[in-house]
């Protein structure tokens, strides 16, 4: 006999989505988290993080592509890393725009910043 069926789901459960190595190691003393909203058919240019970034997209879509990396399509849910220091090719919003949560991971005194690149 099949007991699976009738079973209760757990109240909580957790599942990771990512595990983004941070490389050089980094102390980090706070986090700065915002919530960006980018219209649709917004391409963002070429630029790098000075620190880490963590993000989660809330709606809509977005391409992020860090330079020698595929393209990513990212969408409701979808967990993503940019590395300290890495050239992000683009971060551009899909046809009906994206809203976003952005982790900076922040040592001591350090303020958010992101540098634009040539070409973009």
């Amino acid at each position: 006999m099949n007991n699976d069926v009738n079973q209760t789901p757990p109240p909580v459960t957790r599942q990771e989505v990512m595990t983004a190595p941070l490389s050089p190691a980094k102390r980090v003393e706070h986090v700065t988290v915002q919530k960006i909203t980018m219209q649709p058919n917004v391409v963002g240019g070429p630029h790098v993080h000075v620190e880490p970034l963590l993000g989660v997209i809330l709606s809509g879509s977005a391409i992020l592509e860090i330079r020698g990396q595929r393209p990513r399509l990212l969408q409701a849910g979808d967990p993503f890393y940019e590395p300290a220091g890495a050239a992000i090719a683009q971060f551009s919003s899909g046809s009906e725009g994206v809203v976003f949560m952005a982790y900076s991971l922040l040592g001591d005194a350090e303020n958010p910043r992101i540098e634009m690149l040539a070409g973009g």
